[in-house]
């Protein structure tokens, strides 16, 4: 009896895991295309055609679910960049390459989910930010040793110096570019950034480097 009992416990807690990854997905997909302040938790109840006694018994509210979407969006981007450094060797290739999927995944974002996040879920959004950064920064430290050993960068740059630079850029760049100028495409403003991030740490080789991949 006690091993049908299990048994019974396990299904449920896999149907119910289930089923919050489905509700994260969807509310993935709505805050990117909508912005996070109109889309209500009825709406992804509608979305998904459950019950909204359904979807609080997964998150107790909102800002629940906002967050476990951010651990999600996260996780997407970090698979992807570790996906990159993995399979390009050349360090400013690397980051160019980067770039370029990070400017897609912009396309596909609305400014305002960015907006909505820092204006109503600053809290939220600030714990994000910091997770985000210190989950990169191993990742754009070694990028940065790499690139000098191999003779891409400047031999007297302070990585970790250079890293954080890097993160601020990559976290408030466009945004502060886009407020300037809104004739400029937010997704496009980020290949800007990182050229120019490139053109202040690299070599004569590194400049070679950018010059080949952006013919």
């Amino acid at each position: 009896m006690q091993n049908v009992s299990n048994v019974f416990f396990f299904v449920t807690f896999a149907a119910e895991m289930e089923q919050i990854k489905k509700v994260v997905d969807t509310a993935w997909g709505m805050f990117r295309r909508f912005g996070v302040r109109s889309v209500s938790m009825e709406d992804v109840a509608r979305e998904m055609s459950i019950s909204k006694k359904t979807l609080y018994r997964c998150f107790r509210d909102k800002n629940e679910l906002i967050t476990k979407t951010l651990d999600h969006d996260l996780k997407s981007i970090q698979t992807e960049v570790d996906a990159i450094l993995s399979s390009e060797a050349n360090p400013v290739r690397q980051v160019l390459l980067i770039a370029t999927f990070v400017s897609q995944y912009l396309k596909e974002t609305n400014p305002s989910m960015i907006y909505d996040l820092q204006k109503y879920h600053s809290e939220i959004y600030y714990e994000f930010i910091q997770y985000r950064d210190k989950t990169f920064m191993e990742r754009v430290m070694g990028n940065l040793n790499k690139g000098v050993a191999e003779g891409y960068y400047r031999s007297n740059l302070k990585p970790e110096v250079i890293a954080r630079l890097y993160l601020c850029l990559m976290n408030h760049g466009p945004e502060h570019l886009q407020q300037m100028s809104t004739s400029e495409d937010y997704s496009e403003m980020y290949i800007d950034i990182m050229q120019y991030h490139l053109h202040s740490i690299a070599t004569e080789k590194g400049l070679n480097e950018v010059k080949e991949f952006l013919k």
